[in-house]
């Protein structure tokens, strides 16, 4: 149910009023063909993801993301994605998009990866594994990524000679980084609905992989949708059984738990 709030109010409010979610909405244009509208949509993730929206979901010890035989609070994702916001925040060069390439499989570094973007409004590149050498250093060079995240496994994938620095999650290096972050307060980003979260590359089967551009609430709109049908709630587990790198890891799992406060594996 959408409602239109007479004023602005602020979680403490909603919360006393007994309305325990809620999703502020923000101004986007909308193209159906050649006709442009105006339509006011969820800015999520990027707002409401942890930012208090849903703080009894989002702010609490219940589990929030599995991974093996290991398991974190929400409480542990807010912190790790606020963290990498940081980390993000320092490396990158704020005169250049902020772009990050990631090349991982689905473990928990590439939630947070996501997660922190969302949060400080920086811009995660998804890089396909199934690409390497030339290929993959081509990705790089049209998306405008000022370095890679990976592990050692896969920096086997990249040529030598990029021109862009890689970090290894895997290696003391960046655990040091991540633990000098450790403790990082919410990003006081300014992010909105059309602000783009993921360069998602297509399957390049006409061709090169182009880089597809995925806003926040392209994000959202499946996420809040597909969550409210299955009538998911804090209580299910989203399980992401396609890569993160893919739009519908992006759009059909990660974003449904978010909307719906579930448990992600």
């Amino acid at each position: 149910l959408w409602v239109r709030l007479p004023e602005p109010l602020d979680a403490g409010d909603l919360l006393a009023r007994g309305i325990p979610h809620f999703l502020p909405l923000a101004m986007c244009t909308k193209y159906y063909g050649k006709r442009k509208v105006k339509v006011e949509l969820p800015p999520f993730p990027g707002y409401v993801f942890l930012r208090g929206a849903a703080e009894d979901a989002y702010e609490s010890d219940r589990p929030g993301r599995l991974f093996e035989d290991a398991s974190w609070t929400w409480r542990d994702v807010v912190a790790e994605s606020a963290a990498r916001s940081a980390v993000f925040a320092d490396l990158l060069d704020h005169n250049q998009p902020p772009h990050v390439a990631v090349l991982l499989d689905n473990v928990p570094e590439f939630a947070v990866a996501v997660g922190g973007a969302a949060l400080g409004g920086q811009v995660i590149v998804g890089l396909n594994s199934t690409r390497q050498g030339a290929a993959l250093a081509g990705d790089l060079a049209r998306t405008d990524c000022q370095f890679v995240l990976t592990d050692a496994r896969l920096r086997e994938l990249l040529p030598t000679d990029l021109d862009v620095p890689v970090h290894e999650i895997d290696s003391v290096e960046w655990r040091d980084l991540v633990d000098r972050h450790h403790g990082a307060a919410l990003p006081p980003a300014d992010v909105r609905a059309d602000d783009l979260l993921m360069l998602i590359f297509t399957s390049g089967t006409s061709g090169d992989p182009k880089a597809v551009r995925v806003t926040h609430v392209k994000v959202d709109y499946p996420g809040a949708r597909l969550a409210e049908r299955f009538g998911l709630g804090p209580d299910d587990v989203v399980y992401v059984a396609m890569p993160m790198f893919h739009s519908n890891a992006s759009m059909a799992g990660w974003a449904v738990g978010l909307a719906a406060g579930a448990t992600i594996a």
